[in-house]
């Protein structure tokens, strides 16, 4: 739904209860409106300024839900920021090495060089430690990096810091060091993601990036609007089900939010609302 949709929607909505109000200025002080046309004019100009405020988003989109009780956030903001539990994208290999295999922008790079100090030994040993209890295969045929790969959807928890991060398996990192994915692979992903947030989140706040866009190539094909509103419905219908998180934050980098549309998100989550 583009911008001239929403608005022209939320402006009917509020010329309706400007209308309520002038009747009853009218009703109180008949013909008062007649003489004073002026306030027409300017209760019809007012409703459009105060819809297009009240429309445009300015660094944070929130909408809390009663059933189930949750409140989604969607945040310009780095991920970094968010104080703990935090959702980070990896392939089935969980590569860590930043340079041919991990770029430095990424969520990955940033996770080592911000939050680790560029120590990738302390990294891996914990994702290792992790790991010890999933089933696994090698693949030879991978000569650069790790080559022992985990399901699609494999999630385990590091602490560092005193910050959880959630480190999940979404693409597959293939022998051309690209990372590759797809919806299934992202909605399997989520909900394993959430199954274990059910287990070790306690009902706290969970923060998420775009999963989906950049070295996951899933992007090509499937807009920042497309993927973010795949994780909330994805939240949603499993908060249904059972409660696990009161409150999910989906962080945008601020470089990143020129690809979204806010406008339709934010119409996205207040339209859910009454489905």
């Amino acid at each position: 739904m583009n911008f001239l949709i929403i608005l022209c929607k939320r402006y009917f909505v509020v010329l309706g209860v400007i209308s309520t109000f002038l009747e009853i200025i009218n009703y109180l002080s008949p013909n008062s409106i007649e003489k004073n046309l002026y306030l027409i004019y300017f209760s019809i100009l007012f409703g459009l300024v105060l819809t297009i405020i009240k429309i445009i988003p300015t660094k944070k989109i929130s909408q809390t839900f009663k059933k189930p009780n949750i409140t989604i956030n969607i945040i310009k903001s780095d991920i970094f920021n968010a104080k703990n539990n935090i959702v980070i994208g990896m392939s089935d290999t969980f590569d860590t090495k930043i340079g041919k295999i991990i770029s430095e922008d990424s969520i990955q790079g940033k996770l080592l060089l911000n939050e680790f100090d560029n120590d990738q030994n302390k990294l891996d040993s914990l994702l290792n430690q992790e790991l010890s209890s999933y089933p696994s295969e090698i693949d030879h045929y991978k000569k650069e990096g790790k080559n022992q790969r985990y399901q699609i959807g494999t999630t385990v928890v590091i602490k560092n810091k005193s910050k959880d991060f959630y480190c999940v398996a979404y693409s597959k990192m293939n022998n051309n060091l690209n990372a590759e994915t797809n919806i299934n692979n992202i909605q399997n992903s989520l909900n394993n993601l959430w199954e274990i947030f059910l287990q070790k989140g306690n009902y706290k706040t969970l923060s998420i990036p775009v999963i989906g866009t950049g070295t996951a190539r899933l992007g090509n094909f499937l807009s920042y609007n497309d993927l973010i509103k795949l994780i909330i419905n994805s939240f949603i219908l499993k908060s249904r089900e059972k409660a696990f998180a009161k409150e999910l934050n989906i962080y945008i980098f601020p470089n990143d939010s020129k690809n979204v549309n806010f406008i339709e998100i934010k119409d996205y989550l207040i339209n859910y609302i009454h489905d």
